[in-house]
């Protein structure tokens, strides 16, 4: 009985830790779309800004794009700033919602452009 008393809180702790870093990993997501230059009214820290375009739901309807602003530190910042003079589609991965998105890394698209 002794044993239960100390082996059930233990367990829950590992249960809590496990799900915790499985949220962490479930943060970060990729985004397809295409770079453009910052307006002028951009909030600080906003390097450039991702337009994405829309996609099937579930239902069959069509989803509207959505535009992303980019925010990312100065090693990925560079990146982004050469992809911006190459043009073309690119991968971002990172995280956050379309006011501030904190990229972590890009890449160029290897989708197909749906033209």
């Amino acid at each position: 009985m002794r044993m239960v008393k100390f082996m059930v809180p233990f367990v829950l702790a590992l249960i809590v830790c496990a799900g915790s870093q499985a949220a962490e990993k479930g943060d970060a997501h990729k985004l397809v779309g295409e770079l453009s230059a910052k307006p002028a009214d951009a909030k600080t820290g906003v390097v450039a800004v991702l337009a994405t375009h829309g996609h099937k739901d579930k239902t069959g309807a069509m989803t509207e794009g959505k535009k992303y602003n980019l925010v990312a530190d100065a090693a990925v910042a560079t990146q982004i700033a050469e992809f911006l003079t190459k043009g073309g589609k690119v991968e971002v991965t990172g995280s956050g919602t379309e006011e501030a998105y904190t990229v972590t890394a890009i890449a160029e698209s290897k989708k197909k452009s749906g033209k």
